[in-house]
């Protein structure tokens, strides 16, 4: 396998199981469903051992679902780069053996787990800007009408007047540029 192909790897642990002095690793990739591409990359390591430097641990990667941004495996060291930590995870082990797999019905399932939180993340911020826009829209409309009753003092023709105007053209202006 191609040691940059690992290090493209981009996604998330989804297993992780440790028995007596072995470690099973299962990362999916967030390309899983391009074409020609086996999204899933196992890795077991035999006789592990963690780095003291680690600034995090996979079980708080798999339960926090930090992403992957690379994977590197060289000699009896894995090197597991977690977005937003500038050191990756390091594990040394006796023997490493590793490869890209199909999707199986769990990582499916996990899959759409995580497209459903971020659409309804996705969902919450877009409620939460409609919200905002009403409220641009009603401050709008108050302007609007302060500045239409301002206007009905000053006579046709006066720079007072034509200054609401003007202030008035902006104000649709911008009401349109909300509405799109």
């Amino acid at each position: 396998m191609s040691a940059e192909k690992l290090r493209n790897f981009c996604g998330h642990l989804v297993d992780l199981l440790s028995k007596d002095n072995d470690l099973s690793i299962r990362l999916l990739s967030w390309n899983a469903f391009e074409e020609g591409c086996t999204p899933v990359l196992a890795i077991n390591l035999y006789g592990y051992d963690y780095s003291i430097s680690n600034q995090v641990e996979l079980e708080e990667v798999k339960a926090q679902e930090y992403e992957i941004d690379g994977v590197e495996i060289e000699g009896s060291e894995v090197q597991i780069w977690v977005y937003g930590f500038d050191k990756p995870i390091i594990i040394t082990c006796a023997e490493i053996s590793y490869g890209f797999q199909e999707l199986s019905e769990s990582d499916l399932r996990s899959l759409l787990k995580i497209s459903l939180a971020s659409n309804n993340d996705q969902y919450k911020d877009i409620v939460a800007l409609r919200n905002k826009i009403k409220s641009i829209e009603k401050f709008v409309s108050e302007q609007e009408n302060r500045i239409n009753i301002k206007c009905k003092n000053h006579p046709e023709g006066t720079e007072g007047n034509r200054l609401y105007k003007e202030q008035l053209k902006l104000l649709n202006r911008l009401r349109a540029r909300l509405n799109t």
